[in-house]
């Protein structure tokens, strides 16, 4: 016989069910957590226990689709990286929630790039551990990363300047197809697999470049460079997104729209952003982490965070007024 067991899900707020008649204590929230805790003891009526373990299917099924704000997308436990003598990264613990947009600001050489390496794997860390959707990911190489659909951008472009937008967006997204056959590949035009070129026909509106595919990258603003490459990263479908200064080198117009287009990913997309743009970092998050020598400082939301006087002392965080800004 089963015996009884604290399970913890997410059910639907207000949800009224008469959980006693099924052996299912009504959910309570421990201190440790926010999520309901279901304390089950199946009964041994036949009927019964056919409802307790309905029940307990349905929930599992409502945790996986509307239970977005108690799950871990990205977990960090006490990751630290040094250069030689220089600490760069120094016992990190953060945790970004499933659909959350978070901003990770501070001063030049706070470690905010360094972080995004560790987390993509690119350079190891000295301690600590990486858990990204509840996997641990700690040790694993990039390209198993990248398969737990984690996705980045960088400072410095990265394209293939010579060929057009939609050939660049097309081998980006190839990895999305990597069953298709080598004999199909070999003797088959890329222009000929139509779905593949409707996806990406589909993500060159998203980032606002269906215009522009068959116009060679060399031939593109930065402005547009800047969303070919968030493009390449949504081609293979990233669950969360990690953003480092995407408004480097725009004009003012083009930041307004980028900050559109990465606002438009949510709840989609679980979006990082490292940002010296504070008035685009604060419009876009909604946490933010403050960085400083390696180690966090700060975190809160915008509001909690341009109030924090630790972080008016190391990183100018005061937007102009509205009347400023009208000016």
């Amino acid at each position: 016989m089963m015996g009884c067991a604290d399970i913890n899900l997410s059910a639907k707020k207000n949800q009224v069910i008469q959980f006693s008649k099924i052996g299912i204590s009504p959910p309570k929230k421990t201190q440790r957590s926010s999520i309901p805790t279901f304390h089950v003891c199946p009964p041994t009526d036949s009927i019964a226990k056919f409802r307790c373990f309905q029940f307990i299917n349905v929930v599992l099924r409502r945790y996986a689709s509307i239970g977005f704000d108690h799950v871990h997308a990205l977990v960090l436990k006490n990751v630290s990286k040094s250069f030689g003598g220089i600490v760069a990264v120094d016992k990190v613990d953060l945790t970004v929630m499933l659909g959350e947009s978070r901003a990770l600001i501070g001063p030049n050489g706070a470690g905010k790039s360094t972080l995004f390496n560790l987390v993509t794997g690119e350079i190891s860390l000295d301690e600590g551990r990486i858990l990204l959707f509840g996997k641990d990911l700690t040790h694993e190489p990039v390209q198993k990363r990248i398969a737990s659909q984690l996705g980045r951008t960088y400072q410095v472009s990265n394209l293939f300047s010579q060929l057009t937008v939609q050939e660049n967006l097309f081998l980006a997204a190839w990895q999305k197809w990597r069953k298709v056959s080598l004999t199909a590949t070999l003797f088959r035009s890329w222009r000929k697999f139509d779905n593949q070129r409707r996806h990406v026909l589909e993500i060159a509106h998203r980032v606002g470049l269906a215009d522009r595919l068959e116009v060679k990258v060399d031939e593109l603003s930065h402005g547009e460079h800047r969303q070919l490459e968030l493009g390449l990263t949504l081609a293979h479908e990233p669950k969360i997104l990690l953003l480092d200064e995407p408004m480097a080198g725009l004009s003012a117009a083009e930041r307004r729209f980028m900050t559109e287009l990465i606002m438009g990913l949510k709840p989609e997309i679980t979006v990082v952003i490292i940002e010296h743009d504070i008035n685009v970092a604060f419009s876009i998050a909604d946490q933010v982490s403050v960085l400083h020598h390696g180690a966090i400082i700060a975190e809160g939301s915008p509001a909690q965070i341009e109030k924090n006087p630790e972080v008016q002392q190391i990183y100018t965080v005061s937007r102009p007024s509205r009347d400023s800004q009208h000016a």
